[in-house]
């Protein structure tokens, strides 16, 4: 037998193995084309900070998505394997237009990179990508869940749903008109949340004299996927101590004392009926503090040394924010109701 007969029968002999890996490659190619690519969008709820928060439920709502990215000059676009970005619009953002910023950055304030370390500053991120943002402005956008409490009413979407999304999404920003009373974050939130769940999803103006607020935005996001039977979930933040005890007002009692379009009337012309409501209000704290929430969690970090507990906390609800996760609950065990 010559050589030139072996080396035929060499290539018929591993032409089977070669055909055996192509046939591997072609059938794992398929099964990873066939596993749909997950994403989210998530409605974001703060809660109040400040003077003007304590006084009144005033708190703010943006929109995270999972599948959208910034391009060298801003503008949103389509993209997977990213943490998402944020959109939002506030009075301190130059109008027209909605701010845009990276999910990263929004909760945690920390580059990309995933250092860890020291919260990033806007001129060292973002600063080139909105330069007639001031930097004093810009920074507020950064670390928001370091100050504030944060729920996130996450639900599943898809690519397609998405492309058609954030190509809208992106001409409507630039146009967007902000107002505190008209067209506010919460009004801004739900027309982006409009895009996925149709024109008709709208939060309910009656109970806030006809001002849309964030958490008239969250009630009707639950009811709407409820409805639909759509499967969310409730991803929390616990914020400081000193802004993460309050929310906006959960009762009658609570919304007397505390917002002042109902506290300021009745202290002017029926003060003992306001001390009613405090009377009622106190009590109801005092229940909650005693029967369901641990008094540690409304003490300085220094006090009780949690403060790398809570910043655990935090870093944890962040990842379980951006993983995929096939285990939405329609009745989270987190959701603020």
């Amino acid at each position: 037998m010559g050589p030139s007969m072996s080396r035929r029968r060499l290539r018929v002999a591993g032409c089977p193995c070669r055909r055996t890996r192509v046939l591997l490659a072609v059938i794992v190619a398929a099964v990873c084309c066939a596993i749909p690519a997950r994403a989210d969008v998530g409605l974001v709820v703060e809660t109040p900070t400040g003077l003007l928060g304590f006084l009144s439920d005033v708190g703010h709502a943006s929109v995270w998505l999972s599948r959208g990215c910034l391009d060298a000059t801003g503008h949103i676009q389509f993209c997977e394997h990213t943490s998402g970005l944020v959109l939002t619009s506030t009075s301190y953002w130059p109008n027209p237009g909605a701010a845009a910023i990276p999910a990263d950055l929004f909760f945690l304030g920390e580059s990309s990179a995933g250092q860890g370390a020291p919260a990033a500053t806007w001129e060292t991120t973002m600063a080139s990508t909105y330069p007639k943002v001031p930097a004093g402005q810009g920074r507020k956008y950064l670390g928001r869940a370091w100050l504030r409490s944060i729920r996130v009413v996450r639900f599943s979407t898809t690519a397609a749903e998405d492309r058609t999304a954030l190509a809208q999404l992106e001409a409507e920003r630039q146009a967007f008109q902000y107002s505190y009373a008209r067209r506010n974050c919460a009004f801004y939130a739900q027309l982006v949340l409009q895009h996925y769940l149709g024109a008709s999803f709208h939060g309910n103006r009656v109970l806030e004299f006809d001002m849309l607020t964030p958490r008239s935005v969250e009630r009707a996001l639950k009811r709407s996927l409820k409805q639909q039977g759509t499967p969310f979930q409730t991803v929390a933040f616990r914020g400081r101590f000193w802004h993460s005890w309050r929310e906006p007002p959960r009762n009658i009692c609570e919304a007397a004392v505390l917002d002042p379009k109902y506290a300021i009337p009745m202290l002017i012309y029926q003060p003992y009926l306001y001390v009613g409501f405090a009377g009622c209000y106190g009590l109801i704290r005092v229940l909650a503090i005693t029967n369901s929430v641990p008094s540690e969690s409304f003490l300085p970090g220094a006090v009780t040394g949690k403060a790398s507990s809570r910043e655990q906390d935090t870093r944890e609800a962040y990842k379980q924010l951006i993983e995929a996760s096939d285990q939405a609950s329609s009745e989270p065990s987190t959701a603020s109701n």
